[in-house]
């Protein structure tokens, strides 16, 4: 997966690397939905992610052979 970052984007860490966790649900649809950040690396990370993420398409959880909607917790670790 690959996201393109913004050229205002700060420095990540000495590692280049930052990591950006998120809270979602997947509907029966397998779209994520209701997504908040529970770990921000930078504001300027943050919605590059979030946008990137928006356009995942996951296989549904079922239960009784029925699609539910499934909480998840993502991270993405986003690198130089």
């Amino acid at each position: 997966i690959y996201i393109e970052l913004p050229s205002s984007t700060p420095d990540l860490t000495i590692a280049n690397q930052a990591e950006v966790v998120l809270q979602l649900n997947v509907d029966p649809s397998g779209k994520p939905k209701d997504i908040a950040v529970v770990k921000s690396a930078a504001v300027a990370l943050d919605e590059p992610v979030l946008a990137a993420v928006r356009q995942f398409r996951f296989e549904p959880a079922t239960l009784d052979n029925q699609r539910i909607t499934m909480p998840l917790t993502l991270t993405v670790v986003v690198q130089r």
